[in-house]
């Protein structure tokens, strides 16, 4: 005799895609070149160095002033440090985890369209410039234009909290 047919299961229904997390900051693109500041590659490793870069509004271009941080919009853990600390003229720009240090502390002059490193707040003497090398770099404010940015759509589109 053989054994009776079995039924087949219930067929298993596919698993429900997760959207991709979203993305909540914003392009930094500089006034004198037209490009973003950009992570290259999207790694997050401490210590890789900021970049300008075609802006093509990716996930690598992503940016969002927190708490007078500078924060990689898809890593919230990940702030823009002026590295070492050192702020002499032509140092550059990088990521590292987020900590409340004065190298992470930074404030955004919609008027004049300058990022600045909050500690200078008094004099705002050393702002974000944007390098002849595409590299990101800390340089005594002086109002050129290598030193303007455009946050979002125009200038002053991002508010930030009073330091």
């Amino acid at each position: 005799m053989c054994p009776a047919p079995v039924a087949p299961g219930p067929t298993p229904t596919p698993p429900i895609p997760t959207a991709a997390p979203q993305t909540t900051g914003t392009s930094i693109e500089s006034i004198s070149s037209g490009k973003c500041i950009d992570l290259p590659g999207g790694d997050t490793s401490n210590g890789v160095l900021l970049q300008t870069w075609d802006c093509i509004g990716g996930e690598t271009q992503q940016w969002s002033f927190q708490d007078q941080q500078l924060v990689y919009a898809l890593d919230p853990n990940k702030c823009v440090d002026l590295l070492g600390g050192d702020t002499t003229n032509g140092n550059q720009l990088g990521l590292w985890d987020c900590y409340n240090g004065e190298s992470q502390q930074w404030g955004f002059d919609s008027d004049a369209g300058t990022i600045y490193l909050a500690s200078s707040v008094r004099d705002a003497s050393k702002c974000v410039r944007n390098a002849a090398d595409s590299g990101i770099e800390i340089w005594d404010c002086n109002g050129v234009a290598t030193q303007m940015w455009k946050v979002g759509s125009k200038l002053g589109d991002v508010q930030v909290v009073a330091v």
